[in-house]
Parts: structure tokens; C-alpha cells; sequence
């Protein structure tokens, strides 16, 4: 009797546990049009307690003719954009009916995560290493995790370069930056974006800048 009952309370309580983890915001929407490799991306992100899947769907996008070179939409005919991604820069034509292809990328979001945590411990989930023969060194440090609560999703990121060319432009770059998605009501989703950017060149020079802003994404169906 006594260890049924022993079970019985470790099973409710474990129960209790998995549906205070499991109660996540729905904060799934879509993220603003991209240029990618000269055509258009529209990212869907679609959340839960313990994973982001992103959704991309690549639209294409071809140059008219007579080719007409751009720095703004503006410098195109009704109906057509500047192709950003481009070089030269031309005015396109994307054709937005469907597709062209579709991918799909998933990362792991870190439940319960609060500043406390993420000062004493390791708050990243993901640490990419890129080195491009040794010329152009890339680690890129970022996570996903939820608030205590379960309302508001944090991504953070730290990209730190290291830049050796041979030229005036050699040096370490670091790009350090995050959004907090929050739900703004029924149809739209709110994100803060900080970001904060340094380039120390090995000549001495230095730059950098910081901004904020509050965009706003419609929810995804």
C-alpha cells in the first residue's frame, strides 16, 4: 500500500510538471519577405514548448527585360522590385502563386529560462563553427527559451568573425543581438529587437552601433 501510494503520488506529480512545461503561448507567425540567393523567402515560424520549426518557402524571381538596374524599389515599373540579392541590381518580376521550393528547419527552445539561469550557466543551444581555409574563422553562439511562464520567447545570438585577408579590413567582428516574441493580440505578434555591432580591425581602427526597434508579425494560420 505503501508503495502504490508512493507511485501514484510521483506519477501526478510528474504529470503536474509536464503540463506546467507543456502550457507554451502559440506565438507561430510569419517573418517579414527576404532576399535569398536572388529570389524571395518567406519564413513561417511555427512554436511549441520545446521546438521551433521553421517553414521556408522560396518564390522566384526573374530580371525583365530590357534589364533595368535599381537601388530602390521605387526605380521599378508598377508591379515589379529591386532585386536586392543581385549584382548588378535589376528589377524583377517574383511570382508569389506558389513556390518554387519548400525547406524545413527545426531548433530546440529551452523551457523555463530566466536571467538568473542564463547569467550563472551556458545559455546557448546551438555553437556553430565555420572556417572558410583558415581566411574567414565564424562562431556563431544562439538559443531559443521560453520565460518562465510560457509567454514570451526569447532568441539571442553572438556571431564573433575573425577576418584575415590581408587587408585593411582584417580584424574581429562581433555581432551580439536578440528579439523577444510576445503576443500583441488576435492577429499580430510582437518582437524587440536589440542588437549591438563592433568591427576591432587589426589597424587600429574601431566602429560600432546599436540599435532598437519593436516590429510586428501577422500570426501564422
Amino acid at each position: 500500500m505503501k508503495w502504490t501510494t508512493i507511485l501514484l503520488t510521483t506519477l501526478l506529480l510528474t504529470l503536474a510538471m509536464a503540463k506546467k512545461t507543456n502550457n507554451c503561448s502559440n506565438l507561430s507567425h510569419i517573418q517579414p519577405k527576404q532576399w535569398y540567393a536572388g529570389n524571395i523567402r518567406i519564413q513561417t515560424y511555427f512554436t511549441s514548448c520545446n521546438l521551433l520549426t521553421i517553414k521556408n518557402d522560396l518564390y522566384k524571381c526573374t530580371s525583365t527585360k530590357p534589364l533595368k538596374e535599381c537601388q530602390h524599389d521605387a526605380d521599378c515599373p508598377k508591379g515589379q522590385v529591386c532585386g536586392a540579392a543581385r549584382f548588378p541590381q535589376t528589377c524583377v518580376i517574383c511570382d508569389y502563386s506558389k513556390p518554387m521550393s519548400t525547406y524545413y528547419e527545426n531548433e530546440t527552445i529551452t523551457a523555463n529560462m530566466d536571467q538568473k539561469m542564463e547569467q550563472s550557466g551556458n545559455p546557448w543551444t546551438v555553437q556553430e563553427f565555420y572556417n572558410h581555409t583558415g581566411v574567414d574563422l565564424v562562431n556563431t553562439y544562439k538559443s531559443w527559451a521560453w520565460n518562465m511562464k510560457g509567454t514570451i520567447l526569447r532568441y539571442s545570438y553572438t556571431i564573433v568573425k575573425r577576418s584575415t585577408w590581408g587587408d585593411d579590413f582584417d580584424g574581429t567582428y562581433e555581432y551580439m543581438g536578440s528579439i523577444i516574441y510576445d503576443a500583441f493580440n488576435d492577429t499580430h505578434i510582437q518582437g524587440i529587437v536589440s542588437s549591438f555591432n563592433s568591427n576591432m580591425f587589426d589597424n587600429g581602427k574601431y566602429n560600432s552601433d546599436a540599435g532598437k526597434s519593436v516590429e510586428y508579425y501577422p500570426r501564422a494560420k
